[in-house]
């Protein structure tokens, strides 16, 4: 009868505990979820913050580049136009200077003609 009062006694103090181990599982889970959570939304408000920061840099550096490259193309067309004016200048300026030779030579030949 003592081993069967023992166990009985031991039966009765485990199920004490068990309620009272889920007491306090539920009552740490009842506040570490939401703290978890608030923690969480916080993670993600601050990534968002730093995303919409990071992607304003980046449309500005891609309208600077933008920008850069129509500058660059302007200068590239007004270098691609003076280099077309001096070509023609200097085809303008060797035409002359061959007509000048051919003159110099038909000169040179008349005289030597003439002596």
């Amino acid at each position: 009868k003592l081993i069967l009062l023992d166990s009985l006694l031991q039966e009765k103090l485990s199920l004490l505990h068990i309620p009272l181990k889920s007491k306090m599982a539920s009552s740490v889970s009842s506040w570490l979820v939401p703290v978890l959570l608030t923690v969480g939304c916080l993670f993600l408000v601050m990534n968002i913050l730093n995303a919409r920061k990071t992607n304003k840099s980046l449309v500005d550096d891609i309208e600077r580049a933008r920008s850069d490259v129509r500058v660059a193309m302007d200068t590239s067309q007004d270098c691609s136009k003076k280099l077309d004016a001096n070509t023609a200048d200097m085809t303008a300026k060797d035409q002359q200077l061959a007509s000048l030779n051919a003159d110099v030579k038909t000169l040179t030949e008349e005289k030597n003609k003439i002596q």
